[in-house]
Order: structure tokens, then sequence, then C-alpha cells
């Protein structure tokens, strides 16, 4: 099925994909692992616990989705975007 518009995308596209996917898991990963951290630290002075591997884990999920959605955005628009 081909879409109006659209252009296959060429290797340098694809290299901003990559990019792209980069830097979104690893600012998605940080903000969730300073959320996640807050949040521990929160619980430790309320005389919990601090847990690393749950802001660990958090901070994976939060990287992966926020680097999926943005290189799925990059990728639709390197599809409508003419290569060079």
């Amino acid at each position: 099925m081909e879409i109006p518009g659209a252009s296959p995308i060429t290797p340098k596209q694809w290299q901003k994909v990559l990019k792209a996917l980069c830097y979104s898991f690893g600012s998605g990963f940080a903000a969730g692992f300073s959320l996640a951290v807050t949040g521990a630290l929160s619980g430790l002075v309320n005389g919990g616990s601090l847990s690393v591997n749950t802001a660990l884990i958090v901070a994976l999920v939060a990287g992966g989705l926020v680097g999926a959605f943005n290189s799925i955005a990059v990728t639709i628009k390197q599809l409508f975007t003419p290569g060079e």
C-alpha cells in the first residue's frame, strides 16, 4: 500500500530518525529517573526505604516510551520530506 505524498526514506533520513530516538530515550530516561528518585527520596524521608531498582525500571519505561513516540513522529515526518 502506497501512501499518497510519501517518498522513500533515504539512509541520511534514517540517521535522523536514529538520532532522534537516542536523544529522546536519553531525555526520557533522565526525566523518569529524576521523578522516580524524587518519589523514592520522599518515601525515605517519611520512614520508608529507598528503591533504586524501581527508579531504574520507571526510567527505562519512560525513556522507551518517549523515544518510541518521538521516533515514530520523526519517521512520519521524514516520509513526507523529500530526500536530498
